[in-house]
């Protein structure tokens, strides 16, 4: 997933939009890698761009236009959870 969403940080990218699919991932990689076993899998932080300097831990919410910049130095975070 951080592969993924470090490909996709280009200039004029949003920064919900790689929040968004940084999520839709880890789900679709859990159910994948895990399909057909009766455990908790998925999502245990979701995932979060910060950019230049916001230090930590930004998600933004659904309909927010902020885009990356030429530039930006984007931080990104996540968690996945398997079994708990």
């Amino acid at each position: 997933v951080l592969a993924c969403l470090k490909g996709d940080c280009k200039t004029g990218a949003k920064i919900v939009d790689l929040a968004q699919k940084g999520d839709d991932l880890i789900e679709e990689s859990c159910s994948k890698i895990f399909k057909g076993k009766p455990i908790e899998k998925g999502i245990a932080f979701p995932t979060c761009l910060s950019i230049n300097n916001c230090v930590g831990h930004f998600s933004p919410l659904l309909g927010e236009t902020l885009s990356l910049e030429q530039g930006d130095l984007v931080k990104i975070d996540l968690g996945v959870h398997i079994d708990g």
